[in-house]
C-alpha cells in the first residue's frame, strides 16, 4: 500500500511508520495541535495526502508520556470515525445500507 508500517491496537489502524517518520490518526483538535507544532499529512508513493494521518512533531517525540497519550488520542479518534469510513468505503465499493 505504501511501503511503511501500520500499527494497530486490537483491529484499529491508528498510525503509520514511513521512512523514519511516525503519522498518527487525527480528529480536528488533534490535527490543529500538531499543525501548529509544525506537523505536516502523510503522503503516499503517488504524493496523495491522507489527511486524517499527521507527523508527530518532535516536541511530542521526545517525550514518551506525551507519545503514549498521542496514540490514546489517535486510537479514540479512529474508532469514533469508524462509522464514516466504513461508509465512505461502502460507497466507493458502490454497495448501500
Amino acid at each position: 500500500m505504501f511501503g511503511g508500517y501500520g500499527f494497530y491496537a486490537g483491529d484499529v489502524f491508528f498510525a503509520i511508520l514511513h521512512r523514519g517518520r511516525f503519522y498518527l490518526f487525527t480528529d480536528d483538535a488533534m490535527r490543529e495541535q500538531f499543525i501548529r507544532l509544525g506537523s505536516v499529512p502523510f503522503r503516499t508513493r503517488q504524493n496523495a495526502k491522507l489527511m486524517r494521518y499527521y507527523e508527530v512533531p518532535a516536541e511530542i517525540l521526545e517525550n514518551a508520556s506525551r507519545v503514549q497519550s498521542a496514540a490514546e488520542s489517535a486510537i479514540r479518534a479512529r474508532v469514533a470515525a469508524r462509522p464514516a469510513v466504513e461508509k465512505i468505503q461502502k460507497t466507493r465499493k458502490g454497495e448501500s445500507d
